[in-house]
């Protein structure tokens, strides 16, 4: 996890559960954030992951 000290955001090297397989991470990470487990609370950082 990198943290930029500026804007105070961070990112991660892996934004996915290692249980969810790589193509379902972005209705498992939606699914989260309707639960409000991630902690960034941004529906448009879901959208915009990119799981290459």
């Amino acid at each position: 996890m990198d943290i930029n000290s500026d804007d105070m955001t961070c990112s991660f090297q892996k934004p996915w559960d290692p249980c969810v397989k790589r193509k379902d991470a972005p209705d498992s990470l939606a699914q989260r954030q309707m639960i409000r487990v991630i902690p960034s609370n941004r529906a448009s950082h879901i959208r915009t992951l990119q799981l290459t």
